[in-house]
């Protein structure tokens, strides 16, 4: 089956490029590359896996995805688009998104790291240094995955009862009888999208070999610094992870803080999440993430998921600008650390924890008398406030009903009708934190 991408040239795609990423359409337009400079243009379906274990995938005519190594593909475009070694093409996105993330066997959720709206980059790290000969490329397995569209998303409420998914098994090929993790809910998501006739479509623009052949060239310098200015944006937060673990581990000998490590553990991933470079969760609001109206209708409608306002959660970073609430969850934490997830005590004991730790290090922080290599922290201390959540009534005063979330307003995007209940009970707000922009 013939693989469904198209060759631009600077002409065809400069417009489009200009409007999502001027900067870079004005450096292109000075250096005037010649038409040995092209892109590859693709296409994606919501939840394509574009790499996978180390390979790219393209986009196959029909649907489907197929790797960049199968030997169907034309060999001129496997030389064109195999310049980074062991993953993917350096490309910007163009329409929709992209989640970057970490997927490792055998522990219970993947690790979002990066999701990428229209005008990003990614790829950049290895073609500023300078490209490989074709000889140094082989293939090698990777934790390191990408798919179209928000990989770690899933509902609030659960979407297990027997009924509902015999009806959705009626109209649907589905993995499972039913979704038995939050983890379990995109794959039912992606089986759903592939046989439902509404379309979304994440579409890229990768740069061919002969862009990165140049660089070194007094011309191009414009250009190689805006990749580099672009590769520290994206990287500069996990640059800087040795200083923020020294200066912990400072505030924890300071304040003699005596709470349990995966305590310290989750009030780090929670400062991170502040300074708005490392993803929490917010409820989908449209369907740039997602086909986020085709699944709540699906659900609404073919399930028949009346009793709970529907609530699509997707990776989303705190916006210092929007000042809208980005959330953290005992039940989906996103950190490396998963495995820790076989192990966790009460949500209710850990959540206390947490506010106590999280109320030591801030003191630290606002005093300003850490050893801490991360300015961004400063601001953490100072312009957010965190409120802990839980369903279970707590004796803790500085822990809420998770009742009282439903006054962001967000939640009831996609509410039918004035009945339906906030699932305040749902894993997801049994131990929630939220951050909000003072």
């Amino acid at each position: 089956m013939p693989i469904k991408i198209h060759k631009r040239y600077w002409s065809e795609v400069r417009k489009s490029v200009q409007k999502i990423q001027p900067e870079l359409a004005a450096l292109i337009d000075e250096i005037q590359p010649g038409d040995e400079c092209f892109f590859y243009e693709a296409e994606y379906d919501y939840a394509d896996l574009m790499l996978d274990k180390g390979s790219w995938f393209l986009p196959k005519v029909g649907g489907g995805t197929i790797p960049l190594t199968d030997p169907s593909i034309p060999k001129k475009i496997v030389q064109e688009l195999n310049y980074n070694m062991y993953t993917n093409p350096t490309f910007i996105v163009l329409k929709k998104s992209i989640e970057c993330f970490i997927e490792v066997p055998h522990q219970p959720q993947p690790h979002s790291v990066y999701l990428l709206n229209p005008g990003q980059l990614l790829g950049l790290s290895g073609v500023v240094k300078g490209l490989p000969s074709p000889s140094e490329i082989h293939p090698q397995n990777s934790v390191w995955n990408i798919s179209a569209g928000a990989r770690n998303t899933f509902f609030t409420h659960k979407i297990t009862n027997a009924d509902g998914n015999a009806r959705l098994h009626r109209l649907f090929e589905l993995p499972l009888n039913k979704p038995k993790t939050l983890n379990d809910h995109w794959h039912f998501f992606k089986s759903i999208y592939q046989q439902s006739p509404q379309e979304w479509k994440c579409s890229l623009l990768m740069f061919s070999r002969s862009w990165f052949t140049h660089l070194h060239d007094k011309a191009w310098r414009g250009l190689k610094l805006f990749f580099l200015e672009k590769l520290q944006e994206l990287l500069g937060f996990w640059s800087n992870t040795l200083a923020w673990n020294v200066g912990f581990s400072q505030i924890h000998f300071m304040k003699n803080i005596n709470t349990s490590s995966l305590a310290a553990l989750v009030t780090k991933h929670i400062l991170a999440v502040g300074t708005g470079k490392v993803l929490g969760f917010a409820p989908a609001q449209n369907n740039q993430h997602l086909p986020a109206e085709t699944l709540v209708n699906t659900y609404q409608n073919i399930y028949g998921a009346s009793d709970y306002v529907p609530i699509l959660m997707q990776p989303e970073s705190l916006n210092y600008t929007s000042k809208q609430p980005i959330y953290v969850s005992l039940h989906r934490l996103n950190i490396e650390e998963n495995y820790l997830y076989q192990n966790l005590p009460s949500s209710l004991k850990l959540l206390d924890e947490i506010q106590y730790t999280l109320k030591k290090f801030l003191d630290a922080l606002k005093k300003q008398n850490v050893l801490i290599d991360a300015p961004h922290l400063k601001k953490v201390a100072e312009k957010i406030s965190f409120d802990f959540f839980h369903s279970v009534e707590s004796e803790h005063k500085g822990i809420l009903d998770s009742n009282k979330l439903k006054k962001d307003g967000r939640f009831d995007k996609f509410r039918s009708h004035k009945n339906q209940k906030f699932p305040r009970a749902g894993k997801f707000f049994r131990g929630c934190i939220r951050l909000n922009v003072r």
